[in-house]
């Protein structure tokens, strides 16, 4: 994404141009294979970190006795009774099963108004420029940064190693995820805070020592601060078993 004319202290404003990967052509089996294959890597993919809600089973993908995952090249092929096409006729027949396949037959509630063919197919100009492929992760919406950051790196080598093994048209696949978007936000907000107490400390005591123009004073009192911030944020952690996040990033500032 070329974002050169974008504001970044306005990232919902206009601005910005995608630029899409021209190599990416679905058309081929090759490519084909590839993305069916990355569908049954998502479903496989094992996480035995904490952050992972998955007693029982293992894997980063939430299983169910129904289906919590949408591969749009899987319900293509079921659509088209069993083949996909390839060369000249996928595209029209992709656009086809686009238009008029209902998402209903080839996913359960539990991605219920997830999945949407007319947006999950990208056609672009008459053109397929992208596709979605989309799985109900074991992840919750609150999970604390440290180990979210933990699945995030994981998820993000195993990724690497499986796209180092795949068709060069699929190099550029990337994860939109929220909860993973989300950890960047928070170790913003941790960095500013390590940054705010770096900052402030010194500031502080040089404010103190210039009012009272007494070191010990100084000292007693920069320490007193530091020691309540370090006692409340200790506490969250020693005895509610908290992670720092952001909620602990906007109360310890």
């Amino acid at each position: 994404c070329d974002i050169s004319d974008s504001d970044i202290y306005n990232p919902g404003g206009p601005g910005g141009k995608v630029i899409f990967d021209r190599s990416f052509d679905l058309s081929t089996a090759e490519t084909q294979e590839g993305v069916l294959t990355t569908c049954q890597w998502l479903n496989d993919l094992r996480c035995d970190l904490p952050a992972c809600d998955n007693a029982g089973y293992g894997t980063f993908r939430m299983q169910s006795d129904k289906k919590t995952h949408s591969c749009f090249l899987e319900d293509f092929r079921a659509w088209s009774g069993g083949v996909l096409p390839t060369g000249a006729d996928f595209l029209p027949r992709l656009k086809e099963f686009r238009d008029t396949a209902d998402p209903g037959d080839y996913t359960s509630e539990i991605l219920d108004g997830e999945v949407d063919y007319q947006k999950d197919i990208g056609i672009v100009n008459g053109e397929l420029r992208f596709a979605v492929v989309k799985i109900r992760s074991t992840m919750t919406g609150d999970t604390p940064y440290s180990r979210g950051t933990e699945v995030n790196d994981m998820f993000q080598a195993s990724l690497a190693r499986h796209l180092s093994a795949m068709p060069s048209s699929l190099s550029t696949t990337r994860v939109v995820c929220n909860v993973f978007y989300n950890l960047d936000l928070s170790r913003e907000l941790l960095n500013g805070l390590f940054q705010g107490c770096g900052i402030a400390m010194p500031i502080s005591f040089l404010v103190m020592l210039s009012s009272t123009r007494n070191i010990i004073v100084s000292l007693y009192a920069v320490c007193a601060v530091a020691f309540i911030v370090l006692s409340v944020l200790g506490f969250c952690k020693s005895a509610m078993d908290w992670d720092l996040g952001v909620g602990e990033a906007i109360a310890g500032v």
